[in-house]
């Protein structure tokens, strides 16, 4: 059984989990979608060959950012891999792309139970002059994050801005949850290199409300993101199908890498942990360190 990465060339995350994988004495087959690489295949089997490696029809894909598929080779690879039965995907790129749209993410959220800020989409003047009315203390947000870091204050999305005293980051591994406190002075942590970091508990209905998430979109990974209120409730600010964890577990020694890795390495069993008793609230403690 052998475990294929696939993302770019510079990627510490992937090394992360590539560490785990070969400390269990997993094959693991690491490639760009721009490497040179020997494929061939039909329907249903792939064989991927380059210069340090060959395999056939891997078991797991770790679909780790490895960028847009727009050559012919890069294609061909993904075209196969898709054809291969009861492959697992860690996350699918359909499932990825479905769950990157923030409109519709705010949307399943309210419907899988959590709370979510008020929020107008908008670039209308009069809409946002009324909807900042209601709620002074708005948090404007660009639309699409890229890879750099966007101030806030610049966006078409417009958002009620929660009284909170921390943030929250929330790991999900397949039925595994690595809920982290963060604690900063500032609106967006992200741009804090003095924010605290600390693993906590997930209340029960923040973990049914998750893996309800998980599996409307089919995802077996996800990072999320909630505004800890002054009150009490965590709210819903987003989720990143394929967000980067390796600072958080530098940082926590939450054993994010090593639960990926034996998520790739084993045969994945999310619909039995969602339905399993009590089985989620088991998996909610920042357990892993």
């Amino acid at each position: 059984m052998s475990v294929l990465i696939l993302t770019s060339r510079d990627d510490v995350t992937a090394d992360m989990v590539v560490n785990q994988l070969s400390k269990q004495n997993r094959r693991v087959h690491r490639v760009a979608l721009d490497d040179e690489l020997v494929i061939s295949g039909e329907p249903g089997n792939i064989t991927i060959r380059d210069a340090h490696r060959t395999t056939v029809n891997p078991r797991s894909v770790y679909w780790r950012r490895p960028g847009p598929v727009d050559t012919e080779q890069g294609k061909a690879l993904v075209g196969l891999l898709r054809s291969i039965p009861d492959l697992v995907w860690v996350n699918h790129p359909d499932s990825n792309e479905r769950a990157r749209h923030k409109p519709s993410q705010l949307l399943v959220a309210r419907e899988c139970g959590f709370l979510v800020p008020e929020t107008l989409i908008s670039n209308d003047p009069e809409r946002i002059q009324h909807f900042r009315s209601n709620h002074p203390d708005l948090v404007q947000k660009p639309f699409h994050q890229g890879k750099e870091f966007v101030p806030l204050g610049n966006g078409m999305i417009h958002q009620q801005q929660i009284l909170k005293n921390s943030d929250i980051r929330l790991t999900v591994v397949g039925g595994k949850l690595f809920p982290c406190r963060i604690t900063s002075s500032r609106l967006d942590w992200r741009g804090d290199d003095d924010a605290l970091y600390e693993p906590v508990s997930a209340p029960r209905e923040i973990v049914k409300s998750v893996y309800a998430f998980m599996e409307k979109y089919g995802l077996y990974y996800g990072a999320f993101d909630f505004a800890a209120s002054k009150q009490g409730p965590w709210y819903f600010l987003e989720c990143n199908p394929n967000g980067q964890f390796g600072w958080l577990e530098r940082k926590t020694g939450l054993s994010i890498s090593l639960a990926l890795a034996n998520l790739l390495s084993e045969e994945p069993g999310l619909l039995q942990d969602l339905r399993e008793p009590g089985g989620g609230h088991r998996r909610s403690s920042g357990q892993g360190k």
